[in-house]
C-alpha cells in the first residue's frame, strides 16, 4: 500500500510534525489520517523495558486503546538490540519480544511506530560516546553495525501488519554534541575529531585563515583541529557537520529500513561570533 498523507504523532515526550511515512512494503491495516501515539514502555522505565516480563501488556494495550490512542512508540535501543560492538551479534531476546508486543498490539487494534538507535538501555547506565561518535564516519565499521541492525529492526517489525514505520530523532545523537563540546583542546579531542570525520568535513569547508579567526588562536595544519567549546565561533561549523551526519545516516539507513523519517531540532542554538556578538544557529539543513 502508499501512505502519502502527512503525519502528527503526538506522544508523552515528543511531537513528531509532519512526519511523512510513504511507501510501505509490509502490507498494513488501513493507516489513519492522525497518528496518535503514546511511547510504551509497559510498567517500567524505558532503560529497562525488554528486559521486563510486562506481565500487563494486554492490560495495558486495551487501555490505550480505550483511551484513544491508535498507535505505539517503541524505543529501540542500538545496544541493547546490537549489544556487541565489535561483529555483528544480535540480542535475540529483545527481537523475541518486539514480536511479542507487536503481536499484542495488534490484537488491541493498535498500530506500531519504531524509534531507532534509541541511546539509553540496560546494559549500562551511560551509551559509549566512542559508539555514537563513531556512527558519524560513513564508511567506518560502526556504520556497518548501524546498517545491520537497522535492516534487522526492520525485517521483523515489517512482518506484522501493523507496522506503520519507523523515525530516527537528533535527541539521540546530542549526547556527542554535548560531549564533544567539553573535550577541550588535547590529544583525545583530536583523535576523536578526526575519527569521527569532523576534521575531513572541516578541510573541505574552511581554509586554515578562517579556522584561526573561528577558533582564536593560530592552527598549523589541519592536525591540530579540535572539537570547539560551546563558546567557540566554531560552534557553528561543528553544528554544520553534525546536521550533515544526520542527513547522511538517515539516507544510508532507509537503504535498508525503507522510509525510515526524522525528527529534527527545531530548537535555535546560540553560537558566538567572532567579535563578541552571538546568533542563532538553526538546523534547516535537516528540515527537507
Amino acid at each position: 500500500m502508499k501512505f502519502r498523507r502527512k503525519l502528527a504523532a503526538f506522544t508523552a515526550a515528543c511531537v513528531l510534525g509532519t512526519a511523512s511515512f510513504t511507501g510501505m512494503e509490509a502490507e498494513a491495516a488501513e493507516i489513519p489520517e492522525y497518528m496518535r501515539s503514546v511511547t510504551y514502555f509497559g510498567d517500567e522505565w524505558p532503560i529497562n523495558y525488554w528486559n521486563s516480563e510486562d506481565k500487563n501488556m494486554e492490560e495495558n494495550m486495551a487501555r490505550i486503546a480505550a483511551d484513544g490512542f491508535n498507535s505505539l512508540i517503541l524505543v529501540i535501543p542500538w545496544r541493547e538490540f546490537q549489544p556487541s560492538e565489535v561483529g555483528s551479534y544480535f540480542n535475540e531476546r529483545a527481537f523475541a519480544r518486539l514480536d511479542q508486543v507487536m503481536d499484542c498490539a495488534e490484537r488491541h487494534g493498535l498500530g506500531v511506530v519504531l524509534r531507532l538507535g534509541y541511546v539509553w538501555d540496560y546494559l549500562g547506565a551511560t551509551e559509549t560516546p566512542k559508539r555514537f561518535a563513531a556512527i558519524t564516519k560513513d564508511d567506518g565499521p560502526e556504520r556497518k553495525l548501524w546498517l545491520e541492525y537497522s535492516k534487522k529492526v526492520y525485517e521483523t517489525a515489517a512482518a506484522h501488519e501493523n507496522f506503520w514505520g519507523g523515525f530516527i530523532t537528533w535527541e539521540d545523537f546530542w549526547n556527542f554534541v554535548d560531549t564533544s563540546a567539553s573535550l577541550g583542546n588535547g590529544i583525545k579531542s583530536r583523535q576523536l575529531a578526526k575519527s569521527c570525520g569532523y576534521v575531513d568535513y572541516v578541510r573541505e569547508h574552511a581554509a586554515l585563515e578562517e579556522l584561526e579567526i573561528l577558533y582564536g588562536h593560530s592552527i598549523a595544519s589541519y592536525e591540530d583541529i579540535y572539537f570547539p567549546p560551546k563558546e567557540s565561533p566554531a560552534r557553528k561549523l561543528f553544528y554544520q557537520f553534525y546536521d550533515q551526519f544526520l542527513n547522511d545516516l538517515l539516507a544510508d539507513s532507509q537503504k535498508v529500513f525503507p522510509d525510515l523519517s526524522m525528527e529534527v531540532r527545531l530548537d535555535v542554538d546560540p553560537v558566538e561570533t567572532p567579535d563578541g556578538g552571538q546568533e542563532g544557529f538553526m538546523h534547516a539543513s535537516t528540515f527537507s
